[in-house]
């Protein structure tokens, strides 16, 4: 877990691209043989923390719930929140190398499985091109990227960001509500 720790680390700082095994070793305070004993080539390093992924950031039981409402997502938001921030660099070091789109890939069927569990409620009240846009701006709303956007960009704080994406769903959601016709 210390090489890859040290892996994120690099990545954050440095970009992917010109990390070699004997930085990660250097930064783990570890010798390069021992991380060639674990990991024989920067591809098979670059996997590992593919495949630790979940025992590195363990979502707490709040955020892996799954919401089966807007309003439960909503209220969910600053447990997301919370969990990205304790998160980020490791967020980070997936969203600027190829790894992070390998796991996005992964985890896409999962992730869109859950969005679709909060909106099931507002489903029927939308078309098809509707659904699909209101999809897309929630999941954007409960991700890394639209928690770093808030804070980073905006310059929120986590509470307030949390506020913020947990008002754009309630009103996303109400609007979504008030349109269309049952089918």
């Amino acid at each position: 877990m210390k090489i890859l720790r040290a892996l994120v680390d690099l990545i954050v700082e440095e970009g992917p691209g010109t990390i070699s095994i004997p930085q990660v070793a250097a930064r783990a305070d570890v010798s390069v043989r021992t991380v060639y004993h674990y990991f024989p080539t920067k591809e098979v390093l670059f996997d590992g923390l593919t495949a630790s992924m979940s025992s590195m950031v363990e979502a707490p039981e709040e955020v892996q719930t799954i919401a089966r409402s807007p309003g439960e997502l909503a209220a969910a938001m600053s447990a997301v929140y919370r969990y990205l921030e304790a998160n980020a660099r490791m967020f980070r070091a997936l969203s600027v190398s190829e790894l992070g789109g390998r796991i996005t890939s992964s985890r896409r069927a999962e992730r869109f499985s859950r969005i679709d569990s909060a909106l099931e409620p507002v489903r029927d009240r939308l078309d098809d091109d509707e659904y699909r846009r209101l999809r897309a701006v929630v999941g954007l709303i409960a991700s890394f990227d639209g928690y770093d956007a808030l804070t980073g960009v905006w310059g929120l704080t986590r509470d307030e960001a949390a506020d913020a994406a947990a008002w754009a769903l309630r009103t996303l959601t109400d609007r979504a509500r008030r349109s269309g016709v049952p089918t």
